[in-house]
């Protein structure tokens, strides 16, 4: 079963094809537990070393350390040639550990050399394409898939926090250094939350509009005030934004407990550092390790040309701006009418937060009743 659930996997977990089993019920199996093809094009063989509860301690991470070096040691046997060898384990190794496993191998001669621990595997089961092989390998319903619209709400999530940060000798700017630090903390707990929205919910690429603005007073000689807040329609990922705040804020160092405590992979951030008035930014889960960050400067980014909530928030931002957004393909789209209107609406009465209509089963999808 466990192979058989690695094998479901693969094909979520980078550019693997044409995947197919050796002997999962048992017997000799040719030194590999699943063969592949990495880019279309490179013959890949796989192993997969479980053990019984996983784990995180240095036996379990020992261990699994020589299982990759004996599975792979009796790969080369089998077939001096392999170039391309991927790995399966439940135990949490470090990056460091797998950085290692990754020089034996190469200094083998095998090139292209993948490690899918604990932390990678969980988050390939908890995306959206992975629910169904959690519901067949490990008898998870998917019924429970859909708890994340209890605390889903019908309204955008907003979060604001009052914030004072230190000034240049002329108190024009924010001295670089700090402008950096509070850039990369705030961006590392955006994905954080990210994080942890993928772990309990189905959405993995969304918008969010994120403001740092220069308050009205400076409370104190040589800092400047700012409010910082955010606006989404995701419920989960705001709070969970919130829930770090609060604890910096409170001076503690421990990750909410509902939280992870670390990210695995990559997290690309395209974002410069600077304030501003509701900058839309759209964040994305591109493979099960990797999260990309980036201003949304091209107008909103449609599906099947319907304007989900996500276009609707590049939409507001270019508005509260005083942005001109291009919608090229507008006649194509089901929802110019509904578009058009709430744009009227807001130039004849104002904008209000709360005349969004959110579906809570799936919050891409809005109305407008200003």
């Amino acid at each position: 079963m466990r192979e058989r659930m690695c094998l479901a996997l693969l094909p979520l977990l980078g550019p693997f094809s044409q995947v197919r089993p050796r002997r999962p019920r048992g017997g000799p199996d040719g030194a590999r537990d699943l063969e592949c093809l990495y880019e279309n094009a490179i013959p890949t063989w796989g192993a997969v070393g479980f053990r019984n509860g996983g784990g995180n301690d240095a036996e379990a991470r020992n261990a699994t350390m020589k299982k990759f070096q004996d599975d792979l040691d009796a790969a080369l046997k089998e077939n001096a040639s392999l170039r391309s060898f991927a790995f399966f384990t439940n135990v949490d190794l470090t990056p460091g550990q797998k950085e290692e496993l990754e020089d034996y191998a190469q200094e083998k001669g095998v090139a292209a050399v993948q490690v899918f621990d604990m932390e990678i595997l969980r988050n390939a089961l908890d995306s959206p394409a992975g629910l169904l092989v959690r519901n067949q390998f490990l008898d998870i319903p998917l019924s429970e898939a859909t708890e994340w619209t209890k605390l889903q709400s019908s309204k955008i999530a907003s979060y604001e926090i009052a914030i004072r940060l230190p000034l240049t000798s002329s108190c024009d700017s924010v001295l670089p250094e700090a402008l950096e630090n509070f850039h990369q903390r705030i961006f590392q707990y955006l994905s954080f939350a990210f994080g942890h929205t993928c772990l309990t919910t189905p959405c993995d690429d969304f918008v969010f509009l994120l403001s740092v603005e220069r308050a009205e007073r400076d409370s104190e000689p040589g800092y400047g005030s700012f409010i910082l807040s955010i606006h989404c329609h995701i419920t989960a990922f705001v709070k969970a934004f919130q829930e770090w705040c609060d604890l910096f804020i409170s001076g503690s160092r421990e990750a909410p407990p509902s939280q992870p405590r670390s990210l695995p992979g990559d997290q690309v951030l395209d974002v410069p550092p600077g304030f501003g008035k509701m900058i839309a930014h759209r964040i994305k889960r591109s493979g099960p390790n990797r999260i990309s960050m980036q201003h949304v400067r091209n107008g909103p980014a449609l599906q099947n040309h319907k304007m989900t909530t996500s276009g609707l928030l590049c939409v507001l931002s270019g508005m509260f701006n005083h942005k001109t957004m291009i919608w090229d393909d507008a006649e194509r789209s089901p929802d110019v009418e509904k578009v058009m209107s709430m744009v009227v609406e807001i130039s004849d009465r104002g904008f209000a937060w709360d005349a969004i209509q959110l579906d809570r089963s799936n919050p891409e999808s809005w109305e407008y009743a200003g």
